[in-house]
């Protein structure tokens, strides 16, 4: 799985994007949107509450892996900022 590392700002959206759609596979490429969607939404929420705004990054990986299920394209998305449980109490 590849994966690439940036600042976890949204101005870095259109870069991710296009490593996503680099990595997808063809059998994938109807999730492109909703998958590019779903990672941005866990950017807003890295940058907003685990950096707090401050300066920090964000490691995306993605690939197509092979399930017992038969194959799935796999996406991890990584920070290193504050933890956030988003099923607690609200963030600060």
């Amino acid at each position: 799985m590849k994966s690439i590392t940036l600042p976890a700002r949204l101005e870095e959206l259109a870069r991710i994007n296009q490593f996503i759609r680099a990595e997808l596979p063809a059998w994938a490429a109807g999730l492109g949107g909703k998958i590019e969607l779903a990672v941005e939404e866990l950017l807003v929420n890295i940058s907003q509450y685990a950096y707090r705004g401050r300066s920090g990054r964000a490691e995306i990986g993605c690939g197509a892996v092979e399930t017992a299920e038969g194959p799935a394209f796999k996406v991890t998305v990584r920070d290193w900022g504050a933890a956030v449980d988003p099923f607690g109490e609200d963030p600060p």
